[in-house]
């Protein structure tokens, strides 16, 4: 089961497109924001504030965001994830999200 975590992630983030931080050279500000708790609460919580500092850097031409799971946060990049749908439509907007390596390793580890 953990096995089949660890590929779904990795498509999740596969799918969502090209590294909007790579693309952005030429923005001014880049942030960065971390999810590192499973709760779906706080993953909520960091994509709001993904948004909000979007609106206030006056959208994503000004500003390039990139969110990066890692431990429990990691499942925000699942298709189970109650935000999976909410992931996918800030990617299309050009938010990137990144996958720890070191955890996605770990949890490999783990599920043989």
């Amino acid at each position: 089961m953990k096995a089949s975590l660890i590929k779904a992630v990795v498509v999740s983030v596969a799918l969502l497109g090209v590294n909007a931080f790579a693309v952005a050279a030429n923005v001014e500000n880049k942030v960065v924001i971390q999810v590192s708790s499973g709760d779906e609460a706080d993953q909520t919580l960091a994509l709001n504030n993904v948004v909000n500092v979007q609106k206030e850097f006056g959208g994503a031409d000004k500003v390039a965001i990139e969110v990066v799971a890692y431990g429990p946060g990691l499942a925000v990049l699942t298709p189970k994830s109650e935000n999976a749908d909410r992931v996918k439509s800030l990617a299309k907007q050009g938010i990137t999200f990144s996958a720890c390596g070191n955890t996605m390793k770990a949890m490999e580890k783990k599920s043989g």
